[in-house]
């Protein structure tokens, strides 16, 4: 029955009695039409939908079932900050409080922000805020009220283009340029992109506080070793070149250190390509 359970939410729904955020038992009699709905895990989907048919306790339910049986991590998009706290507290918080289980289950992390699943997470995150654009690792997004919600932050999370930051300036600090490119800048790939180079690679990064500027430490990373590292005073602009050309696949990320901050980025993927190879695949 256990294992029927970490196949089918059907099964796991009935075998726990899941209930709604008012304690009401989940009933699909007047709702049929979301049966089909809860059980389908294709990874890209779009709900077109009226008010008050369930859809975000479907939601809800879908993603803890995710979280702790398919060992995902989760980002959950609400338009703004304020959005993302009415829907947690007002919402998943009374999900969790009618179901034993996902007491459970949420036992040893449970905030506004995040929940913690098993061994995963899910993050509830506001995309009209600056804390929007922090990285986060997740296997998968749901984007809630994507009309009134912020864009291009949808595109970054969908991308991967995010940082992961720490410490007490972390959200005084933005990181408003990192990119690779070839040397005629023809070709550029940003955080989360793949990109075929000819030849050399050029690293171009700039970055400031919001408020005090202070000196900050930048660490070029390739392919998981630092290979050079700079002392700046921000704001900074920075260019570093990798003229040490390996044919296949590298990746490359950013640490940068200061008082109070600790940023790493995700890695933009590059395949490396000499010219005398160019010239040989063009014959």
């Amino acid at each position: 029955m256990i294992e029927l359970e970490r196949d089918s939410i059907h099964a796991w729904i009935d075998n726990n009695n899941i209930k709604t955020d008012t304690g009401l038992p989940l009933d699909f009699k007047d709702h049929s039409f979301i049966w089909d709905i809860y059980s389908d895990f294709s990874p890209k989907q779009v709900w077109m939908k009226a008010a008050q048919i369930t859809a975000s306790t479907c939601a809800t339910l879908k993603s803890f079932f995710i979280a702790k049986n398919k060992r995902m991590d989760l980002i959950y998009t609400l338009p703004t900050e304020a959005d993302r706290n009415i829907f947690v507290g007002g919402k998943v918080n009374r999900i969790i409080a009618q179901n034993p289980i996902l007491q459970r289950w949420t036992k040893d992390k449970d905030s506004i922000e995040q929940k913690r699943v098993g061994d995963n997470f899910i993050h509830f995150r506001g995309t009209w805020t600056q804390k929007a654009a922090i990285m986060i690792p997740s296997d998968l997004n749901i984007y809630d009220e994507v009309d009134a919600s912020k864009q291009d932050v949808i595109e970054a999370i969908g991308k991967g283009r995010m940082y992961v930051v720490r410490g007490e300036n972390s959200l005084d600090f933005k990181l408003s340029e990192f990119y690779i490119s070839d040397e005629s800048e023809a070709v550029r790939g940003f955080v989360g992109d793949s990109v075929t180079l000819e030849g050399a690679a050029s690293l171009h990064l700039k970055g400031r506080f919001l408020k005090e500027q202070q000196s900050v430490e930048v660490n070029v990373i390739k392919d998981g070793q630092i290979v050079k590292t700079y002392s700046a005073e921000s704001p900074f602009d920075i260019a570093y070149y990798d003229d040490e050309i390996s044919q296949g696949w590298s990746y490359y990320r950013l640490e940068i250190i200061a008082k109070g901050l600790r940023l790493v980025t995700n890695p933009i993927f590059a395949h490396r390509i000499t010219k005398r190879a160019l010239l040989e695949m063009s014959h």
